[in-house]
């Protein structure tokens, strides 16, 4: 693995000085999700209110939360004193606040609603908890006096089965 230096002296070789703008690696040492703004190291010097979007304005689109200790890319915004990042060795979280997302060609449709498949889920258990409830009963044949066929077959079916548990089926890491 390289160093940080070969890692900076390679990222700046990669990037160069495009068109004359300004380009710099830094050390992330502090984050603010809050003002989308990173505080970064470079050489000794720090620098403050570093962007984490090149542009202004409302904190939507996407925006990229690097982890404290990884590299970023540096451009100097236009005719400004301000830095943007534009790239990170490592993230710590995405933010995406836009109307429509499409992953991967968008064949497997739309992201599942945790909590209303969980309430749809639960409205079957209930069922099954009835049936369960009515089968659990016994009742005899007339005449003979032995449970029906029927309901031992049922039982028998029912041995070592559970209901379904929804409470695990949310990543809470992502989230929409």
């Amino acid at each position: 693995m390289a160093n940080s230096g070969e890692l900076r002296q390679a990222l700046r070789e990669f990037v160069g000085n495009v068109s004359g703008t300004a380009t710099m690696v830094a050390n992330v040492t502090a984050v603010d999700r809050e003002k989308c703004t990173c505080t970064v190291e470079d050489n000794g010097v720090e620098y403050f209110g570093v962007r984490l979007r090149p542009t202004t304005g409302k904190n939507t689109g996407i925006v990229m939360y690097p982890k404290t200790g990884a590299y970023i890319l540096l451009v100097k915004a236009e005719d400004t004193e301000d830095w943007a990042m534009i790239a990170a060795t490592q993230y710590d979280a995405i933010r995406i606040e836009i109307d429509d997302l499409i992953i991967n060609g968008g064949t497997n449709g739309g992201l599942t609603n945790t909590p209303e498949l969980a309430r749809e889920l639960n409205k079957n258990n209930e069922i099954l908890r009835a049936i369960l409830q009515v089968i659990s009963v016994t009742v005899n044949e007339p005449g003979e006096g032995a449970p029906s066929a029927f309901q031992k077959a049922l039982s028998l079916a029912l041995v070592g089965k559970e209901l379904g548990d929804f409470s695990r089926i949310e990543d809470s890491k992502i989230k929409h």
